[in-house]
């Protein structure tokens, strides 16, 4: 039973986070793991295509990559060997980054946006 001191309200605040962040662990690895055997089975969800229809004649450029990827949490699409890798795997044909330095007019433009 809770009482009215500020020592009881905020431990059963505390348990009732841990319980909280619990079960929220657990719903997650439960979806995760559905959302890859649906992947597995080639089945469709409201988060995957239909990824056993693939377009064998899709030339995806560095910037359409980019853009696909640009809706991820984590930076990855950031690293220039993500995206050539993509493009190895796309491609079947081993890539060269093909990216560059700034030259000085565009570092300088870039500090006057």
């Amino acid at each position: 039973m809770l009482t009215n001191t500020d020592n009881s309200t905020e431990v059963a605040l505390i348990v009732y986070q841990e319980k909280y962040r619990e079960q929220t662990a657990l719903l997650a690895k439960q979806l995760s793991v559905a959302l890859l055997e649906e992947a597995k089975n080639g089945e469709i969800s409201y988060v995957t295509e239909d990824i056993t229809d693939v377009k064998s004649d899709l030339k995806l450029s560095e910037e359409e990559i980019r853009e696909r990827m640009s809706g991820n949490i984590c930076r990855c699409g950031a690293y220039n060997n993500i995206v050539q890798a993509f493009k190895e795997v796309h491609s079947g044909h081993d890539e060269m980054p093909t990216w560059e330095f700034a030259t000085r007019e565009q570092m300088d433009k870039a500090k006057n946006a």
